[in-house]
Formats: structure tokens, C-alpha cells, sequence
């Protein structure tokens, strides 16, 4: 039996895609962290998704 295991992608986008996306995303995350205010905005952020119940 050869059963051939295919990764899941969020919106069936291909390898190349998720590679840009994943790229993209860890550059805005650079770029965000260079700002002054930026933990503080984090901060805030996760304390809304803590009240939420997201985390």
C-alpha cells in the first residue's frame, strides 16, 4: 500500500506561494518590530486576545 501524504496549505495555495507569504510575513514582522512603540502594541494586542479567551 502506497498512500502518498499531501501537505495542507490554507487556501490550496501552492509551496511557492506559502514560501512567499511565509517570507513576506517575517519581513513585516522585522519591519514592525524596528518601530519605537512596537512591544507596547504587541502587548496591547495579546492583552485583547487574553480577554477574548484567544490565548
Amino acid at each position: 500500500m502506497n498512500t502518498k501524504i499531501q501537505p495542507v496549505r490554507p487556501a490550496g495555495i501552492s509551496d511557492e506561494a506559502a514560501e512567499r507569504l511565509a517570507a513576506e510575513t517575517l519581513a513585516f514582522y522585522h519591519r514592525f518590530m524596528q518601530r519605537p512603540d512596537a512591544r507596547e502594541i504587541l502587548e496591547e494586542e495579546k492583552a485583547e486576545l487574553r480577554t477574548r479567551g484567544l490565548i
